[in-house]
């Protein structure tokens, strides 16, 4: 003999708790990479803004949801000063991010850095604010 769930209240009763409490559940978010892919630093600095450490862990929460994607961060310096310092500075700028970005869940082999010094200017070495940055690359398309 087959017993119907609306033949049966207590049937009845367990099936309308579970199809509720589906109800209430929404769908796992969708993690997107962020669009900024480019910060820029005060001079001799190496911290960034709230607001651009901010995006850094968005980045960081897109790592971590997505293991096969890879990140490099290109750190880089004004002419200012002596080229030592400046690939110092460069490179702590990169690593300094990639800190926020693993805090934030990207794994150690996702990251990797690498510190110009003021070898690679965006626009031309006298342009000093826009040559005090980082640029994140992703090396498979997010």
């Amino acid at each position: 003999m087959t017993t119907l769930v609306l033949d049966n209240p207590d049937l009845l009763a367990r099936a309308a708790r579970i199809d509720s409490s589906l109800l209430h559940q929404r769908p796992p978010a969708t993690v997107t990479a962020p669009v900024q892919t480019l910060f820029y630093y005060a001079c001799n600095a190496h911290r960034l803004t709230d607001l651009d450490a901010a995006v850094l862990e968005q980045h960081g929460n897109y790592l971590a949801a997505h293991p096969d994607q890879k990140l490099r961060i290109h750190g880089h310096a004004d002419a200012e000063g002596k080229a030592e310092y400046n690939e110092f500075l460069a490179r702590l700028r990169a690593t300094t991010a990639a800190r926020l970005i693993h805090r934030a869940g990207a794994r150690e082999a996702q990251v990797d850095c690498v510190g110009w010094g003021s070898t690679v200017p965006l626009k031309s070495l006298s342009d000093y604010a826009y040559n005090r940055r980082i640029e994140l690359q992703y090396l498979t398309a997010p």
